[in-house]
């Protein structure tokens, strides 16, 4: 283990079990931070599939018929 990152470890098994949780999820809020170019490019996507949908291009699905779709096959 890098010694920074053991060192870290070490000190955050000092802290009371409210306080570790605190910093995992402050930890995890952090991997969790949005990319704005992954953003974009989500965004971008749900506009195109929108207009495609407007401009009959694809078809809906029915949130309720695409289960029972699967349980027929």
């Amino acid at each position: 283990m890098n010694p920074k990152i053991a060192d870290i470890v070490e000190r955050a098994r000092g802290l009371s079990p409210v306080e570790m949780a605190e910093l995992i999820d402050a930890l995890l809020a952090a991997l969790d931070a949005p990319d704005p170019a992954i953003q974009r490019a989500w965004a971008e996507e749900a506009e195109s599939r929108l207009e495609a949908y407007d401009l009959g291009e694809v078809a809906g699905n029915d949130a309720y018929a695409v289960p029972l779709r699967r349980r027929a096959r």
